[in-house]
């Protein structure tokens, strides 16, 4: 039997039915509700992002997502440039690191198939901008693992691109652990009901107190959230610098070095940091050795030195995020870089959680 999935979380803290005695069918039901909603309902915003610069040149950009647990769906909506003239549209092909891309209903790809003239825009709406929808089934991408999704443009007539792209995982509305239990996420709803036992059983049963703390460490180790900042990988609107020492990488937009507010997810006390894997995509010209860095709250994780000469993706390193801030565990986010020669460029910047 299918088990509805809370769309908000229960009222009051768990806490309190951390007890040293005998627990009762209602303490094991509101866990199996919240442990549900963390799950099935609060799923993760891959990136949502406005693109300042537009032009006619075909330009792509490179989406990183890693898939949650339980997830099957994203939602993907592009909206497009306002168009320099009447009959304004393009092609955007969307393909993916893992292969083949599946559509959620065949066909059913809109503007993102590549098919000619199937990205339009509006030639004289800069407010309204029109807006491409799909749904992208993921079902086939390994949970944890993170892939690339390409977003290629191309100006078919008066068409200058994507302007903000939006992309979320799909929250479900129930969970099937009965008849599932090792690919599905959440509890068996029904079998915390008051009047039914509480079992041991094992992490792969449809319940029990095994099943119940399997899936708590789910929501604490293996519901990654994701954070990214990027543009196109047309040179013209990449992050650049040529600076020796570090420097801003924000020269492409107007030479600002802009703040990212950022909060990190307290999973113990406010002594423990929380961990993420940081990455850049980047190219350095001229022969140049280049590093790339965060700066969270002041202090910095860099990439190392790194010196492809075409767009490629650093090591992943470490990065903490302070859970001491002074405001709800909030910190600062600032990206630099250097190089020793010719110009590094920067078209994306990306955090990954990475808790164990």
């Amino acid at each position: 039997m299918s088990t509805a999935i809370m769309p908000k979380p229960s009222t009051g803290t768990l806490d309190a039915f951390c007890v040293a005695s005998p627990v009762s069918g209602t303490h094991m039901l509101r866990w199996a509700w919240d442990v549900g909603f963390l799950l099935g309902q609060n799923t993760q915003q891959i990136v949502s992002q406005r693109y300042v610069l537009s032009a006619t040149t075909s330009r792509t950009t490179w989406i990183s997502y890693t898939r949650n647990p339980g997830v099957s769906v994203l939602m993907i909506e592009a909206e497009a440039h306002k168009g320099t003239a009447l009959g304004a549209n393009g092609t955007v092909t969307v393909t993916s690191s893992a292969g083949t891309i599946a559509w959620v209903a065949a066909g059913q790809s809109y503007g993102f198939s590549g098919t000619a003239s199937a990205f339009t825009a509006h030639s004289t709406d800069n407010i309204h901008r029109r807006k491409h929808r799909a749904f992208l089934n993921v079902t086939g991408l390994t949970v944890g693992t993170t892939y690339d999704l390409k977003f290629a443009f191309v100006n078919v007539a008066n068409c200058n691109g994507i302007a903000k792209l939006t992309i979320f995982e799909v929250p479900i509305g129930t969970t099937d652990p009965a008849r599932a239990p090792t690919e599905e996420i959440g509890l068996e709803g029904d079998s915390y009901r008051s009047g039914e036992a509480i079992s041991t059983e094992t992490t792969t049963s449809a319940r029990g107190m095994a099943r119940l703390r399997n899936q708590i460490d789910k929501c604490r180790i293996g519901n990654k959230r994701q954070w990214q900042v990027g543009t196109s990988e047309l040179d013209a609107d990449a992050f650049t610098t040529t600076s020796a020492p570090y420097a801003s990488m924000m020269a492409a937009h107007a030479a600002r070095n802009p703040t990212w507010r950022f909060r990190a997810r307290r999973l113990y006390t406010t002594a423990a940091n929380n961990v993420y894997l940081g990455a850049f995509r980047y190219k350095v010209t001229g022969g140049g050795l280049a590093r790339i860095r965060f700066l969270i709250n002041g202090v910095e994780y860099n990439s190392g030195d790194i010196t492809s000469a075409s767009y490629a993706e650093c090591t992943p390193f470490a990065v903490n995020i302070p859970c001491n801030g002074a405001t709800d565990q909030e910190v600062t986010i600032q990206i630099e870089g250097k190089t020793t020669a010719g110009t590094l460029y920067v078209s994306r910047a990306r955090l990954l959680e990475n808790e164990s």
